[in-house]
């Protein structure tokens, strides 16, 4: 929990899903290790056409643990994920203003191999 004026405000979150491709790891400032990925996640139910619908979140975790996660972890891996939520707003290519939701990951544990092709 965070105090802030008027009140307390939490920004927690927890996941668990798959590796839609391979983490992508850069430097920031040359120093700073910055791993980027998006993880699958499913919902706990079914739809109307017996379907579980699935939500692809981006997520960003950065220093050494960037670092780990980016060398273990590949397309299809099972992970779980505890951060926070950023909502980052840009100008499209069209001039448009949109905004993008990341997760700013704390931490990560892997929980089981990936699926076998």
């Amino acid at each position: 929990n965070t105090k802030e004026k008027g009140g307390l405000s939490m920004n927690n979150v927890s996941l668990i899903g798959r590796l839609v491709s391979d983490p992508e790891l850069k430097y920031v400032n040359d120093d700073r290790a910055l791993c980027k990925f998006c993880l699958a996640v499913s919902r706990d139910y079914r739809n109307k056409d017996g379907v579980i619908p699935t939500d692809f979140i981006n997520i960003d975790i950065w220093g050494r643990k960037a670092e780990v996660l980016c060398q273990y972890a590949s397309k299809g891996s099972l992970i779980a994920v505890e951060g926070s939520l950023r909502i980052d707003k840009y100008v499209n290519k069209d001039g448009q203003n949109r905004t993008k939701a990341i997760i700013n990951a704390d931490s990560f544990h892997f929980l089981g191999h990936k699926h076998r092709d």
